[in-house]
Parts: C-alpha cells; structure tokens; sequence
C-alpha cells in the first residue's frame, strides 16, 4: 500500500453512527480501480470534519462513471457504518459525490494539491441521509416496534432525528425524519417480525414488497 489511514478521536466527544475523526498521512494519492471509480451515493456525516487535503486519481471504469474519469479531489474521508468514502469531485465536474475506499485497487502519492472549497459543508451536503445515499424526498417516518424489542431498539441512537414515544404496554414507536427511503427499509427489515411501519405509506408498501420477495423464496 502506498498510504497510511490513523483514527482518533477530538477530545471526549463520543463517536456518532461509528464515526471517528480521520488524519491523512500524505498530502496527494492516486487511485486504480477494477471496475469502479466510486459509486456516488451521498453519505452520511461524521462528528468533526477531516483537515487533510489531497487529491485522488482513479483510472479504470465505474457504476457511474466512464473508463478513465480523471483525477477526483477529495473533500473529506468519513467512516460511514463501518465502510470508508470520499466525499469529492472529479477534476472536470464541479458536483460532489461519494466515493466508497473499498472500490479502489491501489493507492499512489501525487504531488499535487487538492482544490477543496472553503464553504464546503458536509453536514448539508448529506442532508438526512439515513446511512450513504441521501434520496431526493424527505419522509417524516413512524416506526412501532413490539414489547420485547423496545428496550433493545431505543438502547441506540441510529440517526440524528430519532425521536421515542413510549407506550403503555411497554412497546415504542421511533420517529425519523430521513431523505429518502431506500436505506432505512433495510434496517426494518432486519427487525422483521418485531416491527411494523406506521408511516409513511411508502415505506410501507416497500416493506410489504420486501416480505414478498422473502416469502418466495422459500417456496418449492
């Protein structure tokens, strides 16, 4: 490898969403892919902003981009439910987008600065974003969960907006306000059977789809 990645923390404040601060240990890097530059999916934002400035640049093809998409200047590198993106652009773009680490081959040292806005702001660029991709639609969502999963469910705060309303047979609902609905419908589906959407009726119906596609599978 030709770089080096080293986590702290900025004083006593807790991590977030498995956020840590990240500290890049050279100042330019450059970027093979084997069949990805990136996916670029808006992420969710972490506690303190990265200061480290370089510049990424991959060749080979992408999800989203052509072969050969140039050199990408890196913006801030955040931990994002344990998996690394950049947060940048390319070189003859001016939109940001995201960039998952694991999808790069290599990694080489570049002599060249990053050109990185001063205005830059990571927590608006990611919005509501329940985890990587922020969607175009805001859902104020409703979640009920069941007597035995609520002690479990409120033990952690899985996003910014949470909001718990107890109730008197011991169950919970947990109120999100989330940008887009793609993401939050994996996580209820890993309490399936323990939780039920109240709202939207979007989320709903793609919870419904999801229990259907589940069902078929295990039928002769």
């Amino acid at each position: 490898m030709f770089f080096r990645i080293s986590l702290s923390r900025t004083g006593k404040q807790p991590l977030s969403r498995g956020f840590s601060t990240v500290t890049i240990s050279v100042p330019t890097l450059a970027v093979r892919s084997p069949t990805t530059c990136g996916n670029s999916h808006p992420g969710s934002r972490p506690q303190t902003r990265n200061r480290s400035r370089w510049v990424v640049s991959p060749s080979g093809t992408s999800l989203t981009f052509v072969a050969g998409c140039g050199r990408i200047h890196p913006f801030r590198l955040c931990l994002i439910k344990n998996a690394w993106y950049i947060i940048g652009r390319t070189s003859d773009s001016t939109e940001v987008r995201t960039y998952r680490v694991a999808r790069f081959k290599t990694l080489r040292m570049l002599d060249q600065p990053a050109i990185v806005p001063a205005n830059f702001d990571l927590k608006g660029y990611f919005g509501n974003a329940w985890a990587v991709f922020r969607g175009a639609t805001t859902y104020d969502v409703e979640i009920w969960f069941t007597t035995k999963s609520a002690k479990v469910v409120t033990e952690t705060v899985w996003h910014p907006t949470q909001k718990a309303k107890w109730h008197s047979d011991g169950s919970v609902t947990l109120a999100f306000r989330v940008d887009g609905l793609e993401e939050i419908v994996n996580w209820i589906m890993s309490w399936a059977g323990r939780a039920k959407v109240v709202q939207p009726h979007e989320l709903r119906q793609l919870v419904r789809d999801r229990l259907r596609q589940a069902l078929a599978m295990y039928e002769p």
